[in-house]
């Protein structure tokens, strides 16, 4: 902690180096010591000191007690006189020192003299603080602010109170409380005289009724809000009450049109609902639909290539061949396509069963899994990764998808590498799949998640283009998103969010 610094104005050289080595060696710093007062302003200002000795008779245009009220109003810092028995006795009243010290020094005396000027500065500047708040809360409040004194006649009333009690201060200062603030039930009329009463009786601060009335002086009935206090002092003795209120007109107003809004909006909900579900029921009739209707045709150009490579294959030349194996190679396709297309709007129909999730186990089996078929799979590497709420089949068709496609991408790289991270953030986990294979150009990232959109040829990366989509569904369905960065040749990386913990609203999205 650094030690106090102290300024040391004395005109006796001997004086001021009596007490300057008194100081130091007490443990405290001498700033600077000054012989005038024209000097004693320029050394607070250069050294900026903590506190200040001040010889009361010192020569030239200023006084020791001009200096201090010069330094007091410039630097704001501690006085301490230096003084003699008579020179004591000559200082003038209300020059508002912080000590007095007698030359005869004593370093008992020193040290309780500048402790307690530190002590009793620092108290000052929490008070005046504490004032000048104050001050500036009741200039600036929005509320109406009335105070009475212990006989229940008006003691303060601010700007905001005085605007809607219609009185000014210099009218309703010392006046009855229940002259100024009048107020009436608003149902019977009647006046309500008691409020003193019942906040005293209560002890603490009580909100009035809401159907209360302000009469105004000039006749008006304002509703106001407002709540009425006792005032205690430090022995917990009551000086007084304090009432807050406000004009409570817009409040009833803004009310009035919630509630009719609110009606508004039950009633489109409701609207909305209904839609929600007819639209959910003509999408899964659809979706059934257009199965069946591309399936039919679909098998028949199947079980007819089937049987003309069974019968007639021997008939064929090479290209004939070579065309029979195109058919079944797009209609196995087709009945992939048909299959995610189910799926795909199957997700949004299903409710979701949510449970807690760890990731780890989840991404190291899905690893496992995809490992079987390709053994690029075992270089995955996996860092830790939190748990979160979510539902466990879905969630683990993403990481499916995800590692999948990383898997395909970087299947033609010599040194294929593939990195799951995540971090946390505001409430959210945040999963990113990073790899170092054929990316994409960031010009058609929009088309990344939309269903059947492909950036690639199948003659380079097979697929149908609903895998990603899949994954942007599933997420969304958590209350998550989903983007993705890459550059052509370099790589990309597939990021998604989701919260974690689960809102049951989310599976509506």
């Amino acid at each position: 902690m650094q030690a106090t610094r102290i300024l040391v104005v004395e005109p006796e050289d001997t004086v001021a180096a009596d007490l300057s080595g008194r100081l130091v060696e007490m443990g405290y710093t001498v700033a600077a010591t000054a012989s005038g007062g024209e000097q004693a302003l320029d050394a607070a200002q250069k050294t900026r000191p903590d506190l200040i000795f001040m010889d009361t008779t010192l020569e030239g245009p200023w006084t020791g007690v001009e200096t201090a009220r010069r330094l007091r109003r410039t630097r704001d810092v501690p006085v301490v006189y230096l003084t003699t028995d008579e020179e004591a006795a000559t200082v003038p009243k209300g020059s508002e020192p912080f000590g007095h010290v007698l030359k005869a020094f004593h370093n008992g005396e020193l040290h309780a003299a500048i402790e307690f000027a530190l002590y009793r500065h620092r108290i000052d500047a929490k008070l005046l603080t504490v004032e000048r708040w104050l001050s500036t809360t009741l200039l600036s409040i929005g509320d109406a602010v009335i105070a009475t004194d212990r006989n229940g006649r008006i003691s303060l009333i601010n700007a905001v109170a005085q605007r809607l009690t219609g009185w000014t201060e210099a009218e309703a200062v010392g006046q009855p409380f229940n002259e100024v603030f009048r107020v009436v039930d608003g149902d019977s009329r009647v006046a309500i005289l008691d409020l003193i009463d019942r906040a005293l009786l209560q002890g603490f601060s009580i909100g009035m009724d809401d159907n209360v009335w302000l009469q105004t002086r000039d006749g008006r009935e304002i509703p106001i809000d407002d709540s009425i206090a006792p005032i205690r002092d430090e022995a917990m003795q009551v000086t007084g009450v304090v009432v807050v209120f406000r004009d409570g007109s817009e409040r009833r107003q803004a009310e009035a049109a919630n509630q009719a809004t609110n009606q508004q909006l039950e009633l489109r909900v409701q609207e909305r609902t209904a839609q929600l579900e007819a639209a959910n029921s003509a999408l899964e009739a659809f979706s059934g639909s257009v199965s069946h209707d591309l399936r039919a045709p679909l098998r028949a150009v199947t079980g007819y290539s089937t049987l003309l490579s069974e019968r007639y294959a021997g008939m064929l030349d090479a290209e004939g061949r070579r065309f029979l194996e195109i058919i079944q190679a797009k209609s196995a396709q087709m009945g992939r396509m048909i299959d995610d297309f189910m799926r795909l709007s199957r997700l949004r129909q299903a409710p979701l069963r949510i449970a807690l999730l760890h990731s780890d186990a989840m991404v190291r089996e899905v690893v496992a899994a995809l490992a079987e078929e390709n053994p690029a799979a075992s270089d995955i590497v996996v860092d830790p990764l939190p748990g979160f709420e979510g539902d466990r089949g879905l969630i683990q068709q993403v990481w499916v998808n995800l590692l999948g496609n990383a898997l395909k991408f970087t299947g033609k790289h010599e040194h294929p590498s593939i990195h799951v991270s995540a971090d946390e953030s505001e409430g959210m986990v945040n999963f990113h799949v990073t790899d170092n294979g054929a990316g994409f150009d960031m010009a058609y990232a929009s088309r990344l998640f939309a269903p059947f959109q492909r950036l690639h040829t199948e003659r380079d990366f097979e697929g149908n283009g609903v895998g990603l989509a899949t994954v942007a569904r599933i997420v969304e369905r958590h209350g998550g998103s989903v983007h993705a960065e890459g550059e052509v040749g370099k790589g990309a990386s597939f990021h998604f969010s989701v919260p974690r913990v689960h809102d049951a609203g989310m599976g509506d999205l």
